[in-house]
């Protein structure tokens, strides 16, 4: 117990450290990116109960530095040179940073909206979106992983009916708000 509340402290002085507006504006992948994935891979590997315990030490600031990350995981997930295993577990921590990020989050179709990348990176890996969403939604609230578990199972998930189009680049590619 005592490594991971090192673990916490640590994570939190990292994420306080991390300016918002920076961050929005680095190229991905950026250093920031392993930085935030490699919190996200130990809270995963932490489990739920001690992934909730560290959601609750996050103030704003850290929970959007957090919410970032998971926005920024499906460019991820999708960028080029990347093996299969490496794809998939950026996706897992990139939804556990949506469940964290999104803890008690008032307006549910704005966390909808952000799934929606992560739900067609699923298909593209050719993985079943409620099995990858079903295991994320472990580290959130209640009512947050009720709304990952049934939005995992929804078959109608397209980027243009949740408000993204999808841009080419060479580094893979990017998401845009419609």
């Amino acid at each position: 117990m005592a490594w991971f509340e090192a673990f916490s402290e640590e994570a939190c002085a990292q994420l306080d450290s991390i300016s918002r507006f920076v961050y929005v504006q680095e190229p991905a992948p950026s250093a920031t990116d392993e930085q935030l994935l490699a919190i996200c891979q130990a809270v995963n590997a932490a489990g739920p109960e001690r992934g909730r315990a560290f959601a609750e030490q996050l103030n704003e600031h850290r929970r959007v530095i957090i919410g970032m990350f998971g926005s920024r995981a499906p460019t991820l997930v999708l960028g080029p040179d990347r093996a299969d295993e490496e794809r998939q577990e950026l996706l897992a921590c990139g939804l556990v940073a949506e469940a964290l990020a999104n803890l008690g989050y008032p307006d549910f179709r704005d966390v909808l909206v952000g799934l929606a990348l992560h739900h067609e990176c699923a298909r593209r890996l050719k993985l079943d979106p409620s099995e990858v969403f079903d295991d994320a939604a472990r580290y959130a609230d209640e009512e947050t992983a009720a709304l990952m578990r049934i939005f995992g199972r929804r078959r109608d998930v397209t980027l243009q009916r949740f408000g993204w189009r999808e841009i080419p680049t060479p580094g893979g590619p990017r998401f845009e708000p419609v």
